[in-house]
C-alpha cells in the first residue's frame, strides 16, 4: 500500500515539477556564483539551474592554498524568497600557513612546523534563505561542516613525543556561507 501511495504521489508531483517556474527566466539557466564562508573560504563557481535544483562547481582560496568545491542546492519554493537545503563537498590541498600565522600574530618572525602542511577536506550541510531568482540571487546558508585533515609536525623526540604517522583529525563544527549568483545564459 505504501508503494502504491508513493507512486501515486510521484505521478501527481511530476507534472508540477516539469512545468516552467514563473520566477525563473526560461532563457537563463547558467550563471556564476561568488561566496565566502567557513570552512569554504572564498569561492567562484559556475552554476547550472534546473527547476528547483541548482548544481555548482568552482575554485576557491582559504588564504593558504587554492582548492575546489562542488555542490547541489534545493530551493523548493517558486517565489522571490525561498528556503534552501544545500550539500557541498570541497578540498584544499596542503600548503604553508605560516604567512597567515604571521598576519594573525603580527609577528614577522613567527613560524610553526604544524603550519607548514595545512590542508583539509570538507562537507557542508546547510539550510538557508535566498532572495531573488530571475537574474540574480543573494543567499545566506548556515549549518554544520565536517572538516578532516592530517595534523603535521606534532612529533618532537626531544620532548618524548613521536608518531609513526601523522594523526588524522576530523571535526564537526558550525559553518556559514554568504554569496551571490548572476545568471547569464
Amino acid at each position: 500500500m505504501r508503494v502504491l501511495l508513493c507512486v501515486l504521489g510521484m505521478a501527481i508531483a511530476a507534472p508540477a515539477a516539469a512545468r516552467p517556474r514563473p520566477d525563473v527566466d526560461p532563457d537563463r539557466h547558467v550563471g556564476v556564483m561568488a561566496d565566502f564562508g567557513v570552512p569554504d573560504g572564498g569561492t567562484a563557481s559556475v552554476v547550472v539551474r534546473m527547476s528547483m535544483f541548482r548544481l555548482n562547481a568552482g575554485v576557491g582560496s582559504n588564504l593558504v592554498t587554492t582548492g575546489y568545491r562542488a555542490g547541489i542546492t534545493i530551493a523548493p519554493l517558486a517565489t522571490w524568497v525561498s528556503p534552501t537545503l544545500s550539500l557541498d563537498v570541497g578540498r584544499y590541498p596542503e600548503g604553508d600557513a605560516n604567512s597567515l600565522g604571521r598576519i594573525v600574530t603580527q609577528d614577522a618572525s613567527y613560524h610553526s612546523p604544524m603550519l607548514e602542511h595545512v590542508g583539509y577536506d570538507y562537507l557542508d550541510a546547510h539550510v538557508g534563505l535566498e532572495l531573488g531568482r530571475r537574474w540574480s540571487t543573494f543567499y545566506i546558508h548556515g549549518g554544520m561542516s565536517r572538516v578532516a585533515g592530517n595534523v603535521r609536525g606534532l612529533s618532537d623526540p626531544s620532548k618524548g613525543v613521536t608518531f609513526t604517522e601523522d594523526p588524522r583529525a576530523t571535526v564537526w563544527a558550525p559553518s556559514v556561507k554568504v554569496g551571490v549568483i548572476f545568471y547569464a545564459f
